[in-house]
């Protein structure tokens, strides 16, 4: 009798446990994330990478929103043209301002802000921030980045030299490493040297001659390039 009596408390002592767990984590689960206070138009799209935002860019202006006073987040969407703000409480609309005008001077940029219904649109989109990138995780644009980066030299690579379009996939992820340092300022030496070693060991002469060609385009799309 003794023995079913703390076998019966022990169970119920876990179910309570297991109860209150639940309920915390559903309590969690449903904290609404702040919206966004203002949503503004601005020119972050990385030059190598015009469809995505530039994590270098992006960092160090989101970095800037953050440290003003009247501002508790701030966020950019995956194209590089939105940034929303999140203000902190008691803040008033000329510090908010300020806030924006001191960080667009700092980085000489443009903040037009949006309201109406794209404004309302972009909240929907935000509330998940799905496709949002904060000073936290900009890092993963710059990834990103390099990735594309990496793939349109392959592809003037191959274009130039038909017989490396079997080691296209291994060039790839050999120099992608190499652009995600330069991208982060991890980087060392020169990146034409340091492309070139990563590749040296997958390419023959006349491959090499091709890639080394491809480099001295720059990393920037050419008309008719992705």
């Amino acid at each position: 009798m003794m023995m079913f009596r703390s076998t019966l408390q022990a169970a119920c002592v876990s179910m309570a446990l297991s109860a209150l767990g639940s309920a915390s984590t559903a309590m969690a689960g449903e904290m609404p994330r702040a919206a966004a206070n203002a949503f503004y138009e601005v020119p972050l799209r990385c030059p190598s990478a015009p469809q995505i935002a530039c994590g270098g860019k992006v960092k160090p202006v989101l970095r800037a929103l953050e440290n003003q006073p009247s501002v508790a987040e701030a966020w950019v969407d995956r194209t590089g043209t939105i940034v929303a703000a999140v203000w902190k409480s008691g803040s008033d609309s000329v510090q908010r301002d300020a806030a924006v005008e001191e960080v667009a001077s700092i980085h000489d940029l443009r903040f037009r802000r949006l309201g109406g219904s794209r404004a309302r649109a972009l909240q929907e989109s935000f509330q998940t921030r799905d496709g949002w990138y904060n000073k936290m995780t900009a890092d993963e644009l710059s990834n990103d980045e390099a990735r594309f980066i990496a793939q349109r030299l392959t592809r003037r690579l191959v274009a130039h030299a038909p017989s490396a379009a079997s080691k296209a996939a291994t060039v790839v992820d050999a120099i992608e490493p190499q652009l995600r340092q330069d991208l982060v300022g991890q980087s060392v030496g020169t990146r034409s040297e340091r492309l070139i070693g990563a590749v040296s060991p997958l390419l023959d002469e006349n491959e090499l001659r091709a890639f080394a060609d491809a480099l001295k385009l720059g990393t920037r799309p050419l008309k008719g390039e992705e």
